[in-house]
């Protein structure tokens, strides 16, 4: 299916899913990023903004305030889903940060 449909679109973000660890939840924040009603174009540039940020992974994301998460999803032209996308991420680092320590599984 791979090769039928050319590739992977993780490896196109530069995540290699099959490293596992903090690559895994880099694809978990894109793949966040991608679940709304919006292009791929769209979704991935806000992507490539947390990256240049700092934000490498989803368990990070309990770690930038709020309205900072909001300007860089703005930034990258997310601006209709930020608010949701923002407190979904942030939700899901805290069960990551609870059940793993903060460490990328």
């Amino acid at each position: 299916m791979v090769d039928a449909l050319g590739g992977r679109y993780s490896a196109e973000l530069g995540i290699d899913v099959d490293a596992w660890d903090v690559q895994t939840e880099r694809w978990f924040l894109a793949a966040t990023l991608f679940s709304t009603r919006i292009t791929a174009r769209t979704a991935e540039r806000p992507f490539r903004v947390l990256a240049n940020a700092g934000l490498g992974c989803v368990g990070q994301a309990r770690h930038i305030p709020h309205h900072t998460f909001i300007g860089y999803l703005d930034e990258g032209g997310y601006a209709r889903y930020d608010e949701q996308t923002v407190a979904r991420l942030q939700a899901l680092s805290e069960i990551i940060g609870e059940r793993h320590a903060g460490r990328p599984q």
